[in-house]
């Protein structure tokens, strides 16, 4: 900017330096006009408030006992969900649905069970790679979304509503380090993943993070656009589904300042976010 643009309050135009107005001059006489600088008038607009929280996670208290549910294989609560099942085929789709495990809250309460760990429920691959079946859920291709074979968001919400109203917990499984194959993220961005391959020497710690885990296609998570994606998709989930702790997939393939930031930007905006890997 120049001092004679409008909005700008400045010195200029004085060759040696010296202030002629103002009434400081024997005081100031000496001082280049840089030092002075150019002034902005602009108005300075305040950052955005964050947005009201819309769930509290609860921590776990010590000695918690958590439940892993593998929700393909726990209980089908709704045969009318979409998607075909052979309960027959150890690799096959079994029918387990949010629904299964809903009506089976209070067994685990009976338990003893204090947080339930769902398996993730996002938008997955359903064909097999090979003779290796896709039920686990960890070849997500949509992790903003879910996984119909497992009903809709309004079921998980009922399924988080109900362990709190016995005083439990819900832990999501979330899957940062990569994406399945034909995820529509590596069409859409696919300068978002790294491109070096299978990992060849498990032990090197550079492939361990930047190389492709048994091939699946895997995120550049320093990349500040991929964690912006990465952790967005995650809160939401937390306001959507009422969750409290989260089960970060993969831990050991990821970068650590990814890790440490992502825990510190949930803990930031919700205290406390229990977290395991």
């Amino acid at each position: 900017h120049h001092a004679d643009e409008p909005g700008h309050l400045g010195v200029a135009g004085v060759p040696d330096g010296r202030l002629v107005r103002g009434g400081l001059g024997p005081a100031l006489a000496m001082l280049p006009t840089l030092v002075l600088g150019l002034v902005s008038c602009r108005p300075v607009v305040p950052p955005a408030p964050p947005p009201p929280l819309l769930h509290r996670p609860q921590p776990a208290p010590p000695g918690d006992l958590v439940y892993l549910v593998m929700v393909d294989r726990f209980a089908d609560g709704d045969p009318s969900l979409p998607g075909p099942v052979d309960p027959a085929d150890p690799h096959g789709w079994h029918g387990g649905d949010l629904a299964g495990v809903l009506a089976h809250v209070d067994d685990l309460h009976a338990l003893g069970v204090g947080t339930v760990w769902l398996s993730p429920i996002y938008a997955t691959r359903d064909d097999k790679i090979g003779e290796w079946g896709a039920f686990h859920g960890y070849w997500v291709t949509g992790g903003d979304a879910i996984n119909p074979r497992f009903g809709t968001v309004a079921d998980l919400r009922a399924l988080s509503d109900a362990l709190h109203a016995r005083g439990m917990r819900l832990v999501l499984d979330v899957v940062w380090n990569h994406t399945d194959y034909d995820a529509p993220v590596r069409t859409a961005h696919p300068d978002w993943f790294h491109a070096n391959g299978d990992i060849q020497d498990w032990d090197d710690p550079v492939q361990r993070v930047t190389g492709d885990v048994h091939g699946l296609p895997d995120l550049a998570q320093e990349q500040p656009a991929v964690a912006d994606w990465l952790v967005g998709m995650t809160e939401d989930w937390i306001d959507r589904a009422g969750v409290d702790g989260l089960r970060v997939d993969a831990v050991g393939h990821m970068p650590l300042p990814f890790l440490r930031d992502a825990n510190l930007r949930l803990d930031q905006r919700y205290g406390d976010v229990w977290t395991v890997g």
